[in-house]
């Protein structure tokens, strides 16, 4: 075929190509742009765009256009947009291990002051089973035990305290020692496990002494509400050997009674002493386990029946109890299941409430085990496993939706988790492209906290890693994921249907969920208007979306 003719294709424009105001071009637009919209009413954070006041569309449309312009920039302390993360009111945290909190850094300086505590002398260079314990009377060095303080000035001669604290916090990631990177992938995951299992057992032994516990929860509060995080349901694994302060010997087995009421009163002591302009609801504990805790049925028996003893001593302080740990071994052994329905039959003989709220689930039938045991939550991994669980089951989201369960993502991260604490960790963007997949599933879900060990980080590096075409998450859906961590936060003792009455009246009802959601939306509105105050002027031309 001939080239076309220039008279050709002018003859072509002028008579048969429609214009772009031809009516039928318009028309196919408006169904586009129909179409477009009808799809965001199905979106879990339609409704929270649609009531955006003028202010928060603003606020939203200078982030986004920061972000945009700082993807580049490494460090957070050096874009706008971190700064304004820091000041998002982010709800609660609903997911997140008490050891995740700890600074490891601030740990170490603690423990070397902490006075009594010595140092198991014969492996304290090497770093290989090492225990810390508390005398109340010195031991001498040939006993096997050196005071902790005394260990860190003589620490391999030269190096003292400087060198001593960064091998102590590396103990607690699980060696003393960087490994290098020589090895298979599969050595480094072997090696990287026992030294994980070791890390967690010295973490244990030094956190769970009184002294050691009272401020590093002090910290941990402190470091949430800097973070802006209003409200926490921290999960602790037990069982756990609590040490009151100047005691060799822990709490009786079983005994959880002392260690609650700790929990309580430095709970009570933090509120009472904030300033005016701080805001912190408090916390509640979600009782977890693992398989190294528990063994066999009459372990797992034995775990339950504590928890719901501590919950009739302390029923505001257990939120909920997590099985998810278990759960990946229901499918090889069958009487974890039948455990679970005994857990739910005595809690109903003791007159009281101690939902489901489950951790990371480790397989698809897991995930339908906690539908059908009435969870409330369920937590999945970001990154490719997450996109998976998106793509894969559809009944799972159908069903979540219609019991109102929050999923909520844990960030992934590049690194892997044996590498954790000697490499930067860098947040995946899949967890971008799991968050926008729920979202746009109609799913409500929220975000936790990772690597990063603070929320405002997580977000930053989750949004800067992330895609924004593909992924689709922008600060109104952050503010969305925040407000449903107030609307499925366990504030008070519910039963299911009381429960699923408050989810869908959320701020309208009279409930204390209700009262906070309200509260929640007043500290929003505040954040907005700091946004718009602080950075406007320097996006004077940033264009604000309309209704989605």
């Amino acid at each position: 075929m001939p080239p076309l003719a220039d008279e050709d294709y002018a003859d072509l424009l002028t008579h048969e190509i429609p214009s772009f105001d031809d009516p039928v071009i318009q028309k196919y637009l408006s169904s586009k742009q129909a179409l477009i919209l009808e799809e965001k009413k199905h979106f879990s954070d339609h409704s929270f765009r649609q009531a955006l006041s003028p202010l928060a569309k603003k606020a939203c449309a200078i982030f986004d256009s920061l972000l945009s312009k700082e993807k580049e920039i490494p460090e957070p302390k050096d874009t706008k947009s971190y700064t304004i993360l820091q000041l998002l009111p982010k709800g609660g945290l609903l997911n997140c291990h008490l050891h995740d909190l700890i600074d490891f850094t601030e740990l170490a300086e603690l423990v070397i002051g902490t006075r009594g505590l010595f140092i198991s002398s014969t492996t304290a260079q090497d770093g290989k089973g090492v225990s810390i314990k508390f005398f109340a009377k010195s031991r001498e060095e040939k006993e096997g035990w050196v005071r902790i303080d005394e260990a860190a000035k003589k620490f391999r001669q030269d190096d003292g305290v400087a060198g001593f604290l960064p091998w102590l916090r590396g103990l607690f990631f699980g060696g003393g020692e960087e490994r290098s990177d020589g090895g298979s992938e599969e050595e480094e995951k072997d090696s990287a496990e026992m030294d994980s299992n070791s890390g967690e057992k010295i973490l244990r032994e030094v956190l769970y002494y009184e002294p050691i516990f009272r401020r590093a929860l002090r910290r941990v509060f402190e470091l949430m509400v800097l973070d802006g995080v209003l409200w926490g349901e921290l999960r602790m694994t037990f069982p756990i050997q609590f040490y009151r302060e100047n005691s060799e010997t822990p709490e009786d087995e079983n005994d959880y009674d002392y260690l609650f009421k700790v929990i309580r009163e430095e709970v009570d002591k933090f509120r009472a002493g904030l300033i005016s302009d701080q805001v912190f609801w408090g916390v509640r504990i979600i009782w977890s386990t693992t398989s190294e805790g528990v063994v066999d049925q009459r372990g797992l028996i034995q775990d339950m029946d504590d928890c719901i003893t501590t919950k009739i001593s302390h029923p505001d302080l257990v939120a909920g109890y997590d099985p998810s740990m278990v759960l990946a071994r229901a499918s090889k052994e069958g009487w974890i299941i039948p455990c679970l329905f005994w857990f739910r039959k005595q809690c109903a003989q003791e007159d009281v409430q101690i939902p489901f709220l489950c951790g990371s689930v480790e397989s698809d039938d897991n995930l339908f085990d906690t539908l059908l045991l009435g969870a409330r939550r369920v937590w999945i991994k970001g990154g490719e496993e997450g996109r998976r669980i998106v793509m894969n089951n559809p009944k799972f989201l159908e069903a979540v939706k219609d019991k109102k369960i929050l999923v909520g993502v844990e960030p992934a991260a590049i690194v892997p988790v044996w590498r954790r604490g000697r490499n930067s960790s860098i947040t995946e963007a899949n967890t971008v492209g799991t968050i926008s997949g729920l979202v746009a599933q109609g799913v409500c879900c929220a975000v936790g906290v990772g690597q990063e060990r603070q929320l405002s980080r997580e977000l930053w590096m989750m949004m800067m890693n992330g895609n924004k075409g593909e992924g689709g998450v922008d600060l109104a859906t952050l503010g969305c994921m925040a407000e449903n961590s107030v609307r499925w936060g366990v504030f008070e003792d519910l039963d299911g249907g009381s429960w699923t009455k408050e989810i869908r009246e959320a701020s309208v009802g009279d409930g204390t969920k209700a009262e906070r959601l309200r509260k929640w939306a007043v500290e929003w509105e505040r954040f907005c208007l700091c946004v718009v105050h602080e950075f406007g002027d320097e996006e004077e031309d940033v264009e604000v979306g309309g209704d989605d």
